[in-house]
């Protein structure tokens, strides 16, 4: 028997695929502006960077999560996919791990990323005034937690992609 096309679901789940290449677009675009402002020794450059960097953010970055978020729940919900898994009665669990994965996340904005922001952006006001890439705008840049929280970041959204994909469980 032939499944009949389901142009809703369909819309939903193109909305859902493009919002996940907006954010991954915008979180590595983030990144790589950010990490080549750090090895930037002309102050101007370095700012730059660094707006770019927010600008890849805020206008790719967040508005991706949020709606591929949404899409996907709607593509959930249109093509009867149990989202929280188990906890419906049902084997179908893949969807439950992603959506508890991309949560995790969500508190390194304000716990992490938003106060160490705000060192860098004290910092590179200072080092704009100076006219120079001051030593505590490199220190700022050389953060180690949020190099590692990055890391941890691309890795769990790359666990996400695959959990999609595969629907391993």
């Amino acid at each position: 028997m032939k499944e009949e096309f389901d142009l809703l679901a369909s819309l939903f789940l193109w909305v859902h695929v493009t919002s996940v290449i907006a954010f991954i677009v915008g979180m590595v675009g983030s990144y790589v502006a950010f990490y080549q402002a750090a090895r930037e020794t002309d102050i101007k450059a370095a700012q730059s960077l660094v707006k770019l960097s927010g600008w890849f953010g805020k206008y790719l970055g967040s508005p991706g999560i949020t709606i591929l978020f949404f899409a996907g729940i709607l593509t959930a919900w249109r093509e009867n996919v149990p989202m929280l898994g188990f906890l419906q009665g049902s084997d179908v669990n893949w969807l439950l791990a992603s959506i508890v994965l991309l949560f995790s996340t969500y508190p390194l904005m304000f716990l992490v990323y938003n106060p160490r922001g705000k060192v860098l952006d004290k910092e590179l006001e200072n080092g704009v005034a100076k006219g120079e890439v001051t030593q505590g705008l490199k220190n700022a840049f050389a953060d180690k937690t949020v190099r590692n929280w990055h890391i941890i970041e691309l890795a769990t959204y790359a666990i996400i992609i695959f959990l999609m994909v595969v629907k391993p469980f």
